[in-house]
């Protein structure tokens, strides 16, 4: 995804966009390929918006892992033979990277599960899993 899609389509918290560029994310310019492999992924799947199936696309013609939480993206993504990731796994390799401690990702899963439903939707059974 180019910067300008980025900043379209991350509005909250304000400057995220910044600082995940700043943090290592990489924007990437959509090929043509990609690009006419997004229109079929849309036409096949309208759920989705312009954005998802960009990401999709690109996704699966340079054999990325697609990082979402959207039910809709998730369910094509299984379709068209994409590996996905969710917010939670994120948090776990965190955890297994050493990169947070057991007490610092505890604290995590509690701070998620009491906003669970507001902002965050996840499902409380994996939540509570990750509790201990």
């Amino acid at each position: 995804m180019s910067e300008e899609t980025l900043k379209d389509e991350l509005l909250s918290p304000p400057g995220i966009d910044k600082r995940l560029i700043m943090y290592g994310l990489l924007t990437l310019e959509l090929t043509e390929d990609e690009f006419f492999y997004a229109f079929g992924i849309r036409e096949k799947h309208p759920q989705l918006s312009s954005y998802d199936a960009l990401a999709l696309a690109i996704a699966k013609k340079l054999g990325f892992v697609l990082l979402t939480g959207d039910k809709r993206l998730r369910k094509a993504a299984v379709e068209e033979g994409v590996e996905i990731r969710g917010t939670l796994w994120v948090f776990d390799e965190l955890l297994h990277e050493k990169i947070v401690t057991e007490q610092e990702y505890t604290e995590f899963m509690k701070q998620i599960k009491q906003h669970n439903g507001d902002d965050i939707r996840l499902p409380i059974s994996e939540i509570e899993k990750r509790i201990k």
